[in-house]
């Protein structure tokens, strides 16, 4: 699951993904949680 989540913020920051997709990814809570654990992994 990861690795689709991992393209999924790969496309999105290529610019290959509308605002709308983008949105609709994010209303999935699987994908929030792994999002904001990677955000928080990147800071340390």
């Amino acid at each position: 699951m990861s690795d689709d989540f991992r393209g999924i913020l790969a496309c999105y920051r290529s610019g290959q993904m509308s605002e709308r997709q983008w949105q609709a990814h994010l209303s999935d809570p699987l994908f929030r949680i792994w999002l904001s654990k990677k955000e928080n992994d990147h800071v340390r």
